[in-house]
């Protein structure tokens, strides 16, 4: 009786474990409902690109590594698509992890455009430090 009791009760763990099409899966993150089966030809992806930013670097004109008020400096990096399909519609978002530092000032979104598979894209992110800045 006990080991009948341990097989039901191991099916279904793993039922549970390996969830089937459609059905609803409830965890941390917000529900996620899984979906089995190929989609229409016209919604298949044939290619992924992989996009990989590299080369960072700070450009500050006097050589401190700090934004000084009236002061302009850059964050200069790399997009390389590593991947066979080509990226569109790419774009940089530029947020503050301190939010709303007084005086410092940028671009909050810079559209990099279509990164084709092999390609590499520079881009430029000028921070302006105005007198303000603290």
């Amino acid at each position: 009786m006990k080991r009948t009791f341990l097989v039901i009760c191991l099916l279904a763990a793993f039922s549970w474990a390996f969830p089937q099409s459609g059905q609803k899966i409830v965890g941390k993150s917000p529900v996620k409902v899984i979906r089995a089966g190929i989609p229409p030809a016209s919604q298949s992806v044939k290619a992924i690109p992989d996009l990989v930013i590299k080369d960072e670097v700070f450009v500050d004109p006097n050589g401190n590594n700090v934004i000084d008020g009236d002061e302009i400096c850059f964050v200069k990096f790399n997009i390389e698509n590593l991947g066979k399909g080509k990226a569109n519609k790419v774009y940089v978002r530029i947020s503050q992890k301190n939010q709303n530092i007084p005086g410092l000032v940028f671009t909050p979104e810079i559209p990099i455009g279509t990164i084709e598979p092999g390609a590499v894209k520079k881009v430029s992110v000028q921070l302006d430090g105005k007198m303000d800045l603290n």
